[in-house]
């Protein structure tokens, strides 16, 4: 039995939650928010919000498919990137559709603005394990960025329009796998910065 309390505040949460577009309605749902594809899945499928796969993830990179509901990207495109990642010259992010970005930048809590900061701590491995002993959960560790963000402040993010034609891989130099996404040395159609990134 869930408690009364409980009960309210899932309520509250998905009745908050933003609709949810055609292209995404066939990922899996979690209170009330569609998991995205690049998410870490359990052996039975189940994903777990707020965890990359980084296998999922270099996938979308090299085939050019929106981590957010996995289809091949077309033009335009969106690039989610802080002031870093401009100065950088990449986002370490695949791509997204145009209707993708916008649920994800009002679904994510860092993005939406819900969240002001990052976890101070990791996530306790043990909320991750699902008890399948075919499925990998036990061994799965923190991101390796996971650390460093840890108690800041959320990052102000933009949205960078480009198109297809424009999505050019950064390598990484020791291990050839892609690392990211070039923004340096391509055509952007148009940049807006989310707002609800903005500084408050």
């Amino acid at each position: 039995m869930i408690p009364a309390q409980d009960r309210v505040r899932r309520h509250q949460h998905q009745a908050a939650a933003p609709a949810i577009p055609v292209r995404l309605a066939a990922r899996p749902v979690i209170g009330g928010l569609a998991a995205p594809w690049i998410s870490v899945h359990h052996a039975d499928g189940t994903p777990v919000l707020g965890a990359v796969d980084a296998a999922r993830q270099a996938l979308c990179l090299a085939r050019h498919w929106c981590q957010a509901c996995g289809q091949p990207l077309r033009s335009p495109l969106v690039l989610l990137a802080r002031a870093r990642d401009i100065a950088a010259g990449y986002v370490t992010e695949p791509g997204l559709h145009p209707e993708c970005a916008a649920y994800s930048a009002a679904a994510c809590p860092m993005l939406s603005g819900s969240m002001r900061r990052y976890r101070s701590a990791p996530r306790p491995p043990r909320q991750d394990r699902c008890g399948l002993p075919e499925c990998a959960c036990r061994a799965w560790i923190p991101a390796a960025d996971s650390t460093h963000r840890s108690g800041h402040a959320r990052e102000a993010f933009a949205a960078v329009w480009i198109r297809l034609g424009d999505y050019r891989l950064k390598e990484d130099a020791r291990t050839g796998m892609p690392a990211g996404v070039l923004l340096s040395g391509i055509r952007v159609l148009k940049i807006r910065p989310l707002a609800s990134s903005c500084p408050r």
